[in-house]
């Protein structure tokens, strides 16, 4: 039996008594009954409140007893129904605040990853960058420390006098040597303008190699089959006609990097002709890597 309900038998027994003391017939100790009754009518509305308090409580199923914020009562459905729903609600609030959070923190991510990419582009613009230049100085330490053979002069002698001769002096002007020196030139005589196409020799004519230095120079040099006649001679004074050389000359810098001089020179038309026999250089056909 629960301890609610033996208080309600309790209850009700001392309701019966103090019923059936009230409700007695009257005998000769009438006076004394009715004082001794008194005391029972006097105490009987202290009686009464908790009665009807404890039935107001019994009234309800122990299932169906209401739950106020903070009680805890384990065996009534209607407060684990309300206990439950009130679990349910926070837990919906958290997970509205969580989603929310969730999406700060997606945006975050996004906005970090779009930075992010925007850092990667311009770290590979740099990394290019500094490549370029580092080639850029390589390439200019290299410049300055490779070998650049070119024609140093040329120059006509024996004009008047015999078989007139056209020599090139070759020169090494890089700090670094030359190997595997070639070169190639020819010559001719003829009518000025230029009436002819000039030929590119082959680069596949072997030729003389050679080791040229820093500052080292060599010569090469071309002559006609035959000497000067006068009416030349003439045609030479009066800018009608004109030597030519040209040619080609290939070499590997310190770097092993083929290297390649082309050129062109003149003696006669319509440039004044020098008392030192120098040729000039012609506008085209020269060219040096």
């Amino acid at each position: 039996m629960s301890r609610r309900y033996r208080m309600l038998v309790v209850a009700f027994g001392g309701w019966l008594i103090a019923a059936s003391a009230l409700g007695a017939p009257t005998h000769q100790a009438q006076p004394e009954q009715t004082q001794a009754a008194q005391p029972v009518q006097d105490a009987q509305p202290s009686v009464a409140p908790p009665l009807v308090e404890l039935v107001k409580v019994t009234d309800a199923s122990p299932h169906e007893r209401p739950c106020k914020p903070g009680d805890d009562d384990r065996n009534s459905d209607l407060c684990a129904q309300w206990k439950a729903a009130d679990a349910a609600a926070a837990a919906a609030k958290w997970a509205e605040v969580s989603a929310y959070i969730g999406g700060v923190a997606a945006f975050l991510l996004l906005w970090t990853l779009a930075y992010t990419a925007r850092a990667t582009a311009a770290a590979d613009k740099a990394a290019l960058a500094a490549q370029q230049a580092c080639k850029i100085t390589s390439d200019a330490n290299n410049n300055g420390l490779r070998a650049y053979v070119l024609v140093d002069s040329a120059r006509i002698f024996n004009l008047d006098t015999e078989v007139p001769q056209i020599v090139l002096t070759i020169r090494n002007f890089g700090q670094t040597p030359a190997s595997d020196f070639r070169c190639q030139m020819n010559g001719c005589f003829s009518n000025y303008p230029a009436e002819f196409d000039f030929v590119d020799l082959s680069c596949d004519t072997e030729g003389s190699r050679a080791l040229i230095g820093p500052g080292g120079q060599t010569k090469i040099s071309w002559r006609p089959s035959r000497k000067m006649e006068s009416i030349d001679l003439q045609a030479l004074i009066n800018h009608k006609a004109a030597f030519w050389a040209w040619g080609w000359i290939r070499y590997k810098d310190v770097f092993g990097k083929d290297q390649e001089t082309s050129f062109r020179f003149m003696y006669g038309g319509d440039s004044p002709r020098d008392p030192d026999g120098f040729l000039a250089a012609c506008f085209e056909g020269n060219h040096a890597t």
